[in-house]
């Protein structure tokens, strides 16, 4: 499936000025510093028990959140809240949650998606669990606490989601995050949220089209069912920011001279293996216009150059470089917009219009818009994620952290998370792929 600009539209933009830099790097804290839209009073609800990023009292347990989600307040401002966005949805196909799983955030989200998924049976519920690649408390305690609240959350988000998809552009995650994810053409700076979510939310934000478009779009449900079979409810994702679309080619020129490497980079902790073949995958791939498909009136010399459409071009590229995967590929024209308030994180060699050039750009001119390919797969990998929460959860003996036990939290009830999480695993060996 294709979307096309107008071409007014496009004509407009050729002539808009370069927009007014701004750098925040040294003025944003948090996430609100730096929020463009607008949002609706019903959309933020505080939670007044606990202070951010509090020495005193950290909101830092999982047995913090189930207990704040039990209050007979907090569930009923959530209740009212949820059903007023529901009833203003003309066709409410499911639900897409974001959650925090290494913290306190970890027991109010397992609450939640059981809240959507009794009370609105049938609608697919994509969970992104989301990491940071530094913390602010780096205690012992602290490093312990992250384990057992991430392996408590793995289990119970993936239970109830219809697919969990955890993300982090840090390399390795727990006691001691590993270096950050790199990319090729950015340069940005990992201990600032500010970059590292921009990163996170274009590639959620390209991943998420399929079931976004207007024409023929897939929904949740259809998505994370063929990526969730075989028990394997636990995606990954891998992006390249940019795609590294080099000025003056062509898409079919730039398929072809990755001469079978991939141009993207993964952002799910632990599953860091280029080689590796995924069971099933969603790829998008975004801002390569349909003129620049192949070379007009060019005798086609491959079958890529064979192609009429972005999407059949990708699909074509897809099956000859993962010939045994479940591939799903869609093409969208439009590019990812990085105008303000997005960090300026584009090397130089990257143009004013996301394209790889020669020349090096202005530092008086930021970058507006840029190619992007993302892919949500179901991969081998994950099992490696999975085994190395495991192997750090088992090393912790719960009796020992009060918190989680005065909280409700049952030693068998947690050596059950770890079997489940193991079993898990299990799924995603290649033996599991040769079964099928």
């Amino acid at each position: 499936m294709e979307t096309e600009e107008n071409p007014a539209d496009a004509a407009e933009k050729k002539e808009q000025k370069p927009k007014k830099m701004y750098y925040l790097d040294e003025s944003v804290v948090v996430w609100s510093d730096y929020l463009y839209g607008h949002m609706h009073p019903k959309t933020v609800s505080v939670i007044r028990e606990f202070s951010h990023e509090s020495d005193v009292e950290p909101f830092e347990l999982y047995t913090q959140g189930k207990t704040l989600m039990q209050k007979p307040s907090m569930e009923d401002d959530l209740e009212d809240r949820l059903h007023f966005f529901a009833e203003e949805c003309d066709h409410l196909q499911g639900f897409q949650v974001l959650v925090d799983f290494y913290n306190g955030f970890s027991g109010v989200g397992c609450s939640l998606l059981e809240y959507l998924e009794d009370e609105y049976s049938g609608k697919g519920i994509l969970t992104v669990g989301v990491a940071p690649t530094t913390f602010s408390r780096e205690t012992p305690a602290a490093e312990s606490h992250r384990v057992i609240n991430s392996a408590l959350a793995f289990q119970k988000l993936s239970s109830h989601s219809s697919l969990f998809l955890p993300i982090s552009a840090s390399r390795t995650l727990w006691r001691k995050p590993g270096p950050p994810v790199g990319f090729p053409h950015i340069s940005y700076n990992s201990s600032l949220n500010y970059h590292t979510s921009a990163i996170l939310a274009s590639s959620l934000e390209t991943m998420m089209l399929p079931y976004r478009t207007v024409e023929n779009p897939l929904t949740v449900n259809i998505l994370s069912e063929a990526l969730s079979t075989m028990g394997r409810k636990i995606g990954s994702l891998q992006s390249s920011l940019p795609f590294p679309f080099q000025l003056g080619n062509t898409l079919a020129s730039e398929f072809n001279s990755l001469d079978g490497n991939v141009p993207w980079r993964s952002l799910t902790p632990y599953t860091h293996n280029p080689s590796a073949v995924p069971f099933a995958q969603s790829v998008v791939l975004r801002g390569i216009p349909k003129d620049k498909l192949v070379v007009p009136g060019k005798h086609p010399t491959n079958n890529l150059e064979l192609c009429k459409t972005g999407s059949e071009m990708l699909s074509l590229y897809l099956s000859g470089q993962y010939p045994r995967s479940l591939n799903s590929a869609l093409c969208v024209y439009q590019a990812s917009k990085t105008v303000a308030p997005y960090p300026h994180i584009f090397n130089e060699n990257v143009n004013h219009e996301g394209y790889l050039s020669n020349e090096t750009r202005s530092q008086t001119l930021g970058v507006s818009s840029v190619p992007m390919m993302t892919s949500l797969q179901s991969s081998p990998t994950t099992g490696h994620l999975l085994a190395e929460l495991v192997k750090q959860s088992q090393r912790l003996d719960i009796r020992k952290f009060h918190g989680y036990v005065e909280g409700g939290l049952e030693p068998d009830e947690f050596k059950e998370t770890m079997d489940n999480l193991q079993a898990m695993s299990e799924c995603y060996t290649t033996d599991m792929m040769e079964a099928e």
